[in-house]
Formats: C-alpha cells, structure tokens, sequence
C-alpha cells in the first residue's frame, strides 16, 4: 500500500490534469449518446402517439359506417314487407289442376333479435309442372322459397301435394 501511495505522489500533475481530462471527455461523450438517444426515443414515441391517434380515428369512423350500414339494413329489412295479394295472386295462376288448400302468415326470429314474415302455404292435387311454374314465378316476383316438401299421395300417383315456406325479397 505504501508503494501505491509512493508512486502517486511522485507523478507529476499533469499527468492528474490528463487522467482527469480524459475523465470528463469520455463522460461528455456517454451524456451526449445518451441525450441523442433519449431524443431519438422521444420522436419515436411522438410518431406512435400520432399514429395511435390516427388509428382511433379510423376505428371511430369504421364504427360510424358500420352503425349506418346496420341502420339501412335493417330499414331495408322493416321495409320488405310480403304483399299477402301478390303471393296468392302468383301461386293461383300457376295452377290449372292443383288447389291452395293453406296460405298461413307467420314469423319467425332472426338472429341479433330481428324477426321475418314467413308464409305457410299447402297445394294439393298439382301437376310437377305446375309446381314448377309456381316456384319459378315465386322466385321472379322476389320471395324466396326457404322449405320445400313434395308429396305424392297414394290414391293418385300422377298428383304431388306441396308445403312451402316462403319469405319476401
């Protein structure tokens, strides 16, 4: 320990204003890194706040549309409401032989709490072609035919006796 402090004492000063010298540079050098990246982190952060910003303002807007869209949508769907007379009006001039035995209105429960008018209808005594004709001219006029039953009874094999469920366009 006595030769540590023999040696330091016989150096001179300068070599102590040198030490202390390179000292202070290498620590100014490691501040200014430091001060330069903190600045680079800081633009960054400034440029994902932005960015955030933005993006909420894409969701908000999204969300606004999207509102929009379901409200017309489901206007469109409160709208189409099944003309009783077009739909009875279509199925007798389909057919010659077969007869409308049953013409039921109904709804039945859509998802997200919507409903939909439905009918019920049963024909009996018809002809394939007739049957045909009907669904064809059903689908022109723009309902949809969501259940199809074809039936033949047994007393007449040339007949078909047909259930359906129709809804609107």
């Amino acid at each position: 320990m006595k030769n540590l402090l023999n040696m330091l004492s016989s150096l001179p000063e300068r070599v102590y204003i040198a030490i202390f010298i390179a000292i202070f540079l290498i620590s100014s050098v490691y501040a200014y890194i430091l001060i330069d990246d903190a600045r680079i982190l800081d633009q960054r952060i400034a440029q994902k706040q932005q960015e955030l910003d933005r993006i909420i303002k894409l969701k908000d807007l999204y969300l606004a549309k999207k509102r929009s869209f379901d409200r017309t949508t489901s206007k469109g769907k409160q709208e189409s409401v099944i003309s009783l007379t077009l739909l009875e009006e279509v199925i007798t001039k389909s057919f010659i032989g077969g007869k409308l035995n049953m013409l039921k209105p109904s709804t039945i429960k859509e998802g997200k709490g919507g409903t939909i008018e439905v009918f019920d209808i049963k024909i009996g005594g018809a002809a394939l072609g007739e049957i045909i004709t009907c669904i064809k001219s059903l689908e022109v006029s723009g309902f949809f035919i969501k259940k199809l039953q074809l039936n033949m009874p047994a007393a007449g094999q040339t007949v078909i006796d047909m259930s359906a469920t129709i809804t609107g366009g």
